[in-house]
């Protein structure tokens, strides 16, 4: 699996690959911020690396990523040890909050819209996390006919599948995410409508069986946020990676141009809603 590409909004990172997790650069050194504002900061895995309670692995489906100690996990006693101990590096550093999105893009079909599918980490995400469960949603698209007979295009029912790993301590923080991860669904969405038709033969003539047009929505398939106590060395509050796949449509290369497109939204989106001041973009690699 290839990771390359990264953006940065307060850290925003733009990821190359399918249902991929994302593969951060070094940033150059920043000036301070002022206490509580989001900053940039480009190398996740180093941040994780200087955080307590952070670990980086090789995940064997995505690659490299980060995860929580084991032990030391939201709603353990390790991890409310570990955020009081260093509870001093909140008053004098900036906390910190990653936010993630794929460049790549899937079809979402026409029956749902990207966040419609990504809605249901309301069902599975607990009180500490989201289990390890694949949620399929229904959708359609058009493809080409299959049934004997027949040629042409047709719509086609299919599966969005909707994965979460994420840890975080309580309900507080879990709606924090995933209504940041549902805003951030509703930028850059692009739709189209696509016209169908079926044919069959009756054994003398072809003929138009069927027809008609769906509207079909595609947007990123790779969403994500971390946030942090403090500045390098403070240990990792919580973490969402949510992974959007299909059972039909495979995902594209979108580029960064579009997300570029959006990042100046992305600050005013999500500071409101995490409850801290985000500066806007700071940096961009892409």
């Amino acid at each position: 699996m290839k990771f390359n590409q990264l953006l940065t909004i307060a850290a925003i990172f733009c990821v190359n690959g399918v249902l991929s997790t994302p593969f951060p650069v070094k940033a150059e050194a920043q000036d301070p911020a002022p206490a509580n504002d989001t900053i940039i900061f480009g190398d996740q895995f180093y941040r994780c690396e200087k955080a307590p309670n952070c670990e980086v692995y090789i995940d064997e489906r995505f690659g490299k990523s980060i995860r929580f100690k084991k032990g030391m996990e939201p709603g353990t006693a390790s991890y409310n040890e570990t955020i009081a101990k260093h509870q001093h590096l909140s008053a004098r550093a900036q906390q910190l909050v990653g936010v993630g999105v794929g460049d790549n893009r899937i079809n979402y079909g026409s029956s749902q819209q990207p966040h419609d599918v990504i809605w249901v980490l309301w069902d599975f995400c607990k009180q500490f996390n989201c289990g390890n469960s694949y949620i399929y949603k229904n959708t359609q698209r058009v493809a080409n006919t299959v049934a004997a007979g027949y040629w042409g295009t047709e719509a086609h029912w299919y599966s969005m599948i909707v994965h979460a790993e994420a840890s975080y301590s309580g309900y507080d923080q879990r709606d924090k995410m995933i209504k940041s991860i549902l805003a951030l669904s509703r930028l850059g969405v692009t739709s189209q409508w696509v016209n169908w038709k079926t044919y069959q033969y009756n054994g003398q003539n072809s003929y138009v069986s069927g027809s008609g047009s769906l509207q079909e929505y595609t947007q990123s398939d790779y969403y994500q946020i971390t946030m942090y106590q403090g500045g390098i060395g403070s240990p990792m509050l919580a973490d969402m990676k949510v992974w959007i796949g299909s059972d039909f449509s495979q995902p594209s290369r979108g580029g960064c141009d579009l997300i570029l497109s959006v990042l100046g939204q992305v600050a005013g989106l999500i500071s409101p809603i995490i409850g801290i001041t985000a500066e806007g973009i700071k940096n961009a690699f892409c």
